[in-house]
């Protein structure tokens, strides 16, 4: 009877520690799963706060594109002031240097072509007035 019992108690022994080990097993896979819960959590927030951050950086975009647009728009309706300023004066200087023809004609002066000095002022006035325009159009750029 002796022997009996110490057999049962060894196997009660062995099935506690069977016990005890299969609930430290199931422990360790409801920590992993609840590490893994964790994990997934702060892996979704963490793509929230990059999706935020994404859809932020294409409004700035978005906004910075507009600018650009509206700048571009601005300085090509200036460059076509800018061309339009050219054709006049060309068209000025045409009608002055014919009717400074017409004045050396009626006093039978042999007519000249403009001078040297007379293109100089005026490519001069041209470059004054174009780095005006550019000025202007670098102001836009800020």
């Amino acid at each position: 009877m002796n022997n009996l019992f110490q057999q049962k108690q060894r196997e009660l022994v062995m099935a506690a520690s069977k016990v005890e080990e299969l609930s430290r097993q199931l422990e360790l896979l409801k920590n992993g799963k609840m590490d893994n819960f964790h994990d997934n959590q702060s892996s979704v927030a963490e793509l929230d706060r990059l999706y935020k951050e994404l859809q932020l950086r294409n409004k700035l975009n978005q906004d910075q594109n507009s600018k650009l647009q509206q700048q571009r728009e601005s300085l090509n309706k200036r460059n076509l002031e800018v061309a339009a300023m050219d054709k006049r004066i060309n068209e000025l200087r045409d009608r002055l240097w014919k009717k400074k023809a017409a004045l050396q004609q009626k006093e039978n002066l042999p007519p000249q072509m403009p001078q040297h000095s007379d293109l100089t002022h005026a490519n001069v006035r041209l470059l004054k007035l174009a780095i005006l325009c550019v000025g202007k159009s670098s102001d836009l750029l800020i």
